[in-house]
Parts: C-alpha cells; structure tokens; sequence
C-alpha cells in the first residue's frame, strides 16, 4: 500500500505477503510479513522515476518480497510456485522481466534473478483486490493471519542503485 502524508515527500508505503506451503497432510503452514517502506527507499523509487505515486513499484516489490525472505530462501530451491497478485501492471512486469519504466524494470531484474538462482518455476495469477488475502498485513490487519497460526517473518529490502552498479 501506499499513501500520501504530510511531512514525508515521498509519502507512507507498506508491503506485505503471505505464503502458504502445503504440508503431507493436507494442512498449510503460513508465513507473513509485513514492513513499512523506508524513505530511502521510496526516494530512490522516485529517482528512478518521477510519478505522483509510488503505488506501482510498490505493487511489484510485493511480488518480488516472498523471494527476499531469509526464513523461506530454502523453500524457492526447485520448486514450483503459484503466485498471486492484484495488479495487473506489476504482474504484467514480474511475468515479462522488465517495463519501459526504469523501477519496475529493476524490480523485475532482481525477481527473475532470485528466481533463477532458486531454480524456481513460477506462474503469477492475477486475484481481484477483495480476494488477495497479503493485503490483510500491508494495511496492517493481522487478526485474521494470526488466527489461523501464521508466523510473521521478514525480508530484506533490495538496493536498487547497487543492482545498477550506480
């Protein structure tokens, strides 16, 4: 999520995730993550790319986020994921590997590296707003996640210049 708010310039951004695995017995582990977005980072979003929101880079970093968890890095080894998102531009990016728009662009380079260095093999799916439970954490709401035994884990935001050699 992302918003704007008096005193911040690039405004207020939070990503949040959930990853359900299957277990032999039918069962889900469920892991989460939620973290406000530092303003270095959003001031680098912004240099990249001069925008009125930062919403769509911020869409797509929630796509790259589960690949940038320490706790799950052994999870993506060979594996198949189904993985889904409720932007169609951020998808659109994450499938292809790169947008016209320099942020995105870097964002997706660092998904498709993550995921080949795991060997992984995903698929993105489009989900409608209402049905894409990873919103519940982005704005905060946990309740439900917490209800159903999820564990909240983290991840590490990416150095976008640093993958640009800048």
């Amino acid at each position: 999520m992302w918003e704007p708010r008096a005193g911040r310039p690039f405004g207020f951004g939070r990503i949040g995730l959930v990853v359900k695995v299957p277990r032999p017995d039918g069962k889900y582990d469920i892991f989460f993550a939620k973290d406000e977005v530092p303003d270095d980072f959003l001031e680098v979003l912004f240099s990249l790319r001069a925008q009125k929101t930062l919403i769509h880079p911020l869409e797509l970093l929630g796509i790259v986020a589960p690949y940038l968890c320490p706790e799950l890095a052994e999870l993506w080894r060979d594996a198949d994921v189904i993985h889904f998102g409720d932007n169609e531009a951020a998808n659109g990016a994450a499938i292809k590997g790169t947008s016209g728009a320099r942020d995105p662009s870097r964002l997706a380079l660092l998904l498709h590296t993550r995921l080949a260095a795991s060997a992984s093999r995903v698929w993105i799916e489009w989900v409608c707003s209402a049905g894409n439970i990873a919103d519940d954490p982005s704005r905060d709401e946990i309740d439900s996640l917490l209800a159903m035994g999820a564990t909240q884990i983290h991840f590490t935001f990416p150095d976008l210049l640093a993958k640009a050699g800048l």
